[in-house]
């Protein structure tokens, strides 16, 4: 009987450590997805164009959506990479990859 109270003490607090750490997770996920976003518009803003990063945790899904020259009010923003152009397309998926770049762990250290 104590041995089988052990076991369900230790399972309970290894619940409470994992629902702990899940909780950091995921709030560290959401900070990081908005620090991403901010540093894609800002890279983008240098061209003059604006950009969003939405990133859907829960479905595991990002969308992003680019504004050409963001000083004009009616500047239609797409979410289709093929409605760029080539340079556009080449600095935005240069400005995507260095937004997320802060976020990844190397290999060696």
């Amino acid at each position: 009987r104590e041995e089988l109270d052990g076991i369900k003490l230790t399972t309970k607090g290894t619940q409470e450590n994992f629902d702990e750490r899940y909780k950091f997770w995921r709030k560290s996920c959401k900070a990081k997805g908005k620090q991403a976003a901010l540093d894609f518009n800002g890279r983008l803003t240098r061209k003059g164009h604006a950009g969003n990063l939405d990133f859907n945790h829960r479905e595991e899904k990002l969308s992003l959506q680019v504004v050409r020259n963001s000083q004009d009010a009616h500047a239609a923003g797409t979410t289709d990479a093929r409605n760029l152009s080539g340079g556009e397309r080449s600095f935005t998926t240069l400005a995507f990859e260095l937004s997320m770049w802060e976020f990844m762990e190397t290999p060696f250290r």
